[in-house]
């Protein structure tokens, strides 16, 4: 497949990177440089970035986990602690943020300049129904009654895909599935209708349903409103999809900044290239396409040396690259790379085919701003649907038919080791909780069926994975076989064992043989321990 078959957008004859250059930004970031002051000396996060969002534009930003991403977006908001040191400059409307009084930020903060964060629990207050925390939003920054505010509030529910929004309205965040917490950041973030609204891996918890509906909400903001958006994700197929242009970040720099078409098509720089040829495509067996991963690991930002940051792990690297650090300079029109052999990254590192098949259909371009949409609605062939760009990950899939029998034998082999029978978890029945609310309140609450008559046997070597939509029960389930949860009927047993009950009725072997790895890694681990505390503890 040659490189021109990877991505097409059409933009009335002008990419969005020559017009996001032409246009007075609305986010203009101008060497960011953002450090940490730390027991071990300081860590360089962000390093002399500069960034410019056009009204209506779209700009993805990528890399590894620990190159940046966060730490710019928190840079921008204002929201890093103490221990962080900013520099440069970042205008929003023209107005530098980094001068402003705390104030006067406060005020921009939530209405003119929003950020969905990676995780909705530490977002959202847990004493509070979420309707009321999105309706505290509206009222401060728009002055609204508490009736308009309150169906304000009902209304982003709605319109970031949650059912029954007058219901949820009236829940709190432990009432609620990962995914809808998420969707409730979001509508909190879009409710005062945001000049800039910047997205720090906002589907990293949301089932694909849900990630495809804050897909398309993105670009409707875009088209509704005209806002900038600043977009961090590690999926790339999402910034595909979204996304005008894209930042690459590695070690704090941005090393290569293009049209979203430009980048698929050919990067320049070779961490782009390792971005796209790791990520593996649906349909490739486990043995005979292995996963492609970057050798080497992302250096320690608390030693800057004098040359290429990504030079240990480069596979053109030069003696020039540990010697001298290379610029930010214009290798194509409106394509910029930090690479001193740049010019030889399509010979020596060509795409070797693509992770996407052909999305050749042109995308229709908004008259206004003259930025790609896509339309919800445009599901069919490519071909047909001129309002959308369709990435086909789903060819060929299963085509290695000889691995899908590796666990017949085991199922002839050995007896179950986890099997669960009928299990059955519901909220509200007559757990201490209701029974609580009932007597101070008067309100009973009607029962939630998370779990309702499981039932499946898991023997040694196998893996089974559960989907479906956030909230269908899948965390709940996991819960209780792990013992974190006392189911209300149904049968766990481990090893043909008994372990229905919680974890605190379990032999000690029971738990150490049962274990479960959480969502989010931040809610997991206690922030007053170490984390080679935090692993020598259990041992």
């Amino acid at each position: 497949m040659n490189n021109d078959q990877l991505l097409h957008r059409q933009t009335d004859g002008a990419c969005p990177d020559a017009r996001s250059r032409s246009q007075d930004p609305v986010l203009d970031v101008g060497n960011l440089s953002v450090r940490y002051e730390t027991a071990d000396g300081p860590v360089a996060a962000v390093r002399d970035v500069t960034l410019r969002i056009a009204r209506g534009e779209i700009l993805g930003v990528v890399g590894e986990s620990g190159c940046g991403k966060s730490s710019l977006a928190f840079a921008i908001m204002g929201y890093l602690g103490p221990s962080g040191r900013v520099s440069g400059e970042v205008r929003l409307e023209g107005e530098n943020l980094l001068a402003m009084d705390p104030g006067r930020l406060r005020a921009i903060r939530g209405s003119r300049l929003s950020m969905v964060y990676q995780d909705p629990l530490s977002t959202l207050n847990p004493s509070l129904e979420v309707g009321e925390q999105i309706a505290e939003v509206y009222r401060t920054h728009r002055h609204a009654s508490r009736a308009d505010a309150r169906a304000r509030a009902v209304e982003m529910l709605a319109r970031v895909g949650i059912g029954d929004p007058d219901a949820v309205a009236h829940r709190y965040p432990h009432q609620l599935s990962g995914g809808m917490q998420q969707r409730v950041v979001i509508a909190m973030a879009l409710c005062c209708d945001p000049a800039v609204l910047i997205l720090d891996e906002p589907t990293t918890a949301l089932d694909v349903t849900t990630e495809a509906r804050v897909r398309d909400l993105v670009p409707a903001l875009r088209r509704e409103f005209r806002s900038a958006v600043l977009y961090i994700s590690h999926n790339l197929g999402v910034i595909a999809q979204v996304c005008d242009r894209v930042a690459v970040m590695y070690a704090g720099e941005v090393v290569e900044e293009s049209s979203v078409q430009s980048f698929f098509r050919q990067p320049l720089h070779p961490y782009g290239v390792g971005l796209l040829d790791c990520v593996p495509r649906l349909g490739d067996g486990k043995t005979n396409a292995p996963l492609r991963p970057i050798p080497g690991a992302m250096p320690s930002r608390l030693e800057r040396s004098a040359g290429c940051s990504f030079a240990p792990r480069c596979a053109l690297a030069d003696d020039v690259c540990s010697a001298m650090a290379p610029a930010l300079v214009e290798a194509a029109s409106n394509h910029h790379v930090r690479c001193h052999f740049w010019a030889d990254v399509p010979v020596r590192m060509p795409r070797s085919g693509s992770v996407w098949r052909a999305a050749v259909a042109p995308r229709e371009a908004t008259r206004e701003s003259g930025f790609s949409t896509f339309s919800r609605e445009d599901k069919g062939d490519a071909r047909q649907s001129p309002g959308m760009d369709v990435l086909d990950l789903s060819s060929s899939l299963w085509e290695s038919e000889p691995e899908a029998g590796r666990s017949e034998g085991l199922e002839a082999a050995s007896s179950p080791l986890l099997s669960v029978r009928k299990l059955t978890k519901h909220y509200g029945d007559d757990d201490t909780l209701s029974k609580l609310m009932a007597r101070a309140f008067g309100r009973r609450t009607r029962p939630v069926r998370a779990v309702d008559g499981v039932s499946f046997d898991l023997r040694q070597g196998q893996t089974l994975a559960l989907v479906g939509e956030s909230g269908c029960g899948k965390t709940t389930l996991g819960r209780s076989i792990v013992g974190l949860l006392d189911v209300t009927d149904g049968q766990i047993l481990f090893d043909g064992e008994d372990v229905s009950g919680t974890v605190e009725k379990r032999q000690p072997h029971l738990r150490r043989q049962i274990q479960m790895v959480f969502q989010n890694p931040e809610a997991s681990l206690n922030p007053r321990h170490t984390v080679g505390y935090a692993l020598e503890r259990p041992l």
